[in-house]
């Protein structure tokens, strides 16, 4: 009885993987912005993605360079932590608490967002945005944001 409830975790977890990484795709295909918006040197769907070992590996290469983020507007630090390809790990944690601490471990635009004074306001509007839309699969972008929402600064500012 325990061995079926784990393989029916583990397979919604997969699904959540595989929807996320769909609605990602789409995601990333339909934004227009004046200013060339922030890209990701390596996503999940590039051949070298397929090549790293670890989940390290893939943090490493979603660096952002400090002088980089410090360029951007705080809607372009949320376009970027929305474009971030390890996003959706934060629904594999036990805690909303944990998540948030991997994100800042993991996400450099995410560390850069709980910085912005007006943190909170570009996220909610940019949840809202997903509410409008209601476009299915892009519930797991809502139901993330909520997640960072709970980050102490951003909750705070504004």
């Amino acid at each position: 009885m325990l061995g079926i409830n784990k393989i029916r975790i583990s397979m919604l977890l997969i699904s959540i993987m595989l929807i996320g990484m769909c609605a990602a795709c789409s995601f990333s295909n339909s934004l227009t912005n004046e200013n060339e918006p922030f890209k990701y040197k390596v996503t999940s769907q590039d051949e070298e993605w397929k090549t790293f070992e670890t989940h390290a590996a893939m943090v490493e290469a979603c660096r952002i360079p400090s002088e980089t983020l410090n360029k951007m507007t705080t809607a372009e630090v949320v376009d970027a932590v929305i474009d971030f390809p390890l996003l959706f790990d934060v629904f594999f944690y036990g805690s909303k608490e944990q998540a948030v601490e991997e994100m800042l471990n993991n996400s450099d635009a995410f560390k850069e967002l709980t910085a912005r004074r007006d943190a909170k306001t570009v996220l909610l509007n940019k949840q809202s945005y997903f509410k409008e839309r209601n476009i299915p699969g892009e519930s797991l972008y809502i139901k993330a944001l909520e997640i960072l929402l709970t980050e102490e600064n951003i909750s705070q500012s504004d």
